[in-house]
């Protein structure tokens, strides 16, 4: 536009008159430099793609997003502390990684908290949610454009069956650098070995680690079937990633720019979720054709994984109590814990137990009860406690409205 203003004035012969003035109104564009660390081969990168080129359209080019696939542009912990600085970058990362900021936060990537695409949706309006992101920005520099982009489960691909938690005991498992998952992969026994996603595929073949926790569309984007033999069924967290930029370079871009990232950001993401979780049977079987096995756990089995996924250790067949959420069809009957523990828990007939930071979560599944969430403390010790303030209210934020107490 600049260039096309200066012909204009040439070709008018107005040199003499003062064109700054032609030259200051040509509208400014802005470029989004977008990092993240899969393949280009990956459904994310495609999804990107398609986010930066609706941005584009709906801005008439007055906002870009160049995207890098494979962490072209650096190391995802050294991108975000460029994009705090208010550098012209984004990157895809995740709420375990946003943890090492405003630690309560990481909670949405715990082991069994969020497990469908329609309760990532509710956390999208979640007061105690929206609270966390403000921090985010207002503290730290890192604006959340979007959370709206599901990975998959994830899964420990190892080169043996794991079974029960006994069976990951010694293992050493890559994890990505965030407490909640480190701790998370202790709990069951294994030793977690922080290392970068493109450091994997040689550390399995050095032996530096004997498996990793990933999920099923990272195996042949990255191909992991070359050293990896099993897949086994966990399904312990659901991973959530987040779309970060610098809160100042944000703040920095005519509004109706804000909400065209913003907004074509949750629909791409909503979009490559969706997708995503549809293509995990078809690459299922394109990892057996390729010689792995896939060992598929039963819900009892994974049950006794979420007995032991703890980071305070606790004890997860524990008394429960206070209750955020009930319904009259409640049923408090006990029965012996799955995990073969001597105390009696909530019946599994009625919930699904999962352990998030030292917290007992139990998840209506019963065929009436498809929306009723409740949630108890199995806390021993004040941290427990203090995890139970920081959780509870976001808990409660996804019950149902018509079943709160």
């Amino acid at each position: 536009m600049k260039n096309l203003a200066v012909i204009t004035c040439a070709a008018l012969g107005l040199w003499a008159l003062d064109c700054s003035n032609v030259l200051a109104q040509a509208p400014k564009t802005f470029t989004l430099k977008f990092n993240h660390v899969l393949g280009p081969k990956e459904p994310y990168h495609d999804g990107f793609l398609k986010w930066a080129k609706a941005v584009e359209q709906r801005t008439n080019g007055g906002l870009k997003i160049d995207v890098f696939h494979s962490a072209q542009l650096g190391l995802e912990e050294d991108i975000i502390e460029q994009i705090r600085q208010g550098a012209n970058i984004g990157q895809n990362t995740d709420a375990a990684r946003m943890g090492n900021y405003v630690p309560g936060i990481a909670v949405m990537n715990g082991p069994y908290f969020a497990e469908t695409l329609e309760e990532v949706a509710k956390l999208r309006k979640a007061p105690t949610v929206a609270k966390w992101q403000e921090e985010l920005a207002t503290k730290f520099g890192l604006k959340v454009v979007s959370f709206n982009w599901v990975q998959g489960y994830r899964h420990f691909f190892t080169n043996k069956p794991i079974k029960t938690p006994d069976d990951l005991k010694g293992l050493r498992i890559r994890t990505p650098p965030a407490p909640i998952w480190q701790e998370s992969i202790r709990a069951l026994g294994a030793v977690p070995v922080a290392m970068a996603f493109g450091d994997m595929y040689p550390g399995l073949q050095q032996r530096a680690i004997d498996g990793v926790e990933l999920v099923y569309n990272n195996i042949p984007g990255g191909r992991f079937y070359e050293v990896l033999k099993v897949a086994n069924e966990t399904r312990h967290i659901m991973l959530i990633n987040f779309e970060v930029v610098g809160a100042k370079w944000f703040d920095s871009l005519p509004k109706e720019y804000q909400d065209a990232l913003v907004e074509e950001a949750d629909r791409a993401g909503e979009e490559t979720s969706r997708q995503i979780l549809r293509l995990e049977e078809e690459v299922e079987q394109q990892l057996k054709s390729r010689g792995m096995t896939i060992n598929k756990l039963s819900e009892r089995a994974r049950s006794d994984f979420g007995c032991l996924l703890s980071d305070a250790r606790l004890d997860a067949c524990s008394n429960a109590s206070f209750p955020l959420c009930s319904h009259p069809s409640y049923n408090d009957r006990r029965d012996p814990c799955p995990a073969g523990r001597s105390q009696p828990h909530i019946s599994r007939s009625s919930l699904s137990e999962r352990c998030v930071g030292g917290l007992v979560l139990r998840h209506f599944v019963g065929a009436n009860l498809p929306d009723a969430h409740v949630v108890f403390s199995a806390h021993r010790n004040d941290r427990a406690a203090e995890r139970l303030v920081s959780v509870a209210p976001l808990r409660r934020q996804l019950c149902s409205p018509a079943r709160t107490k």
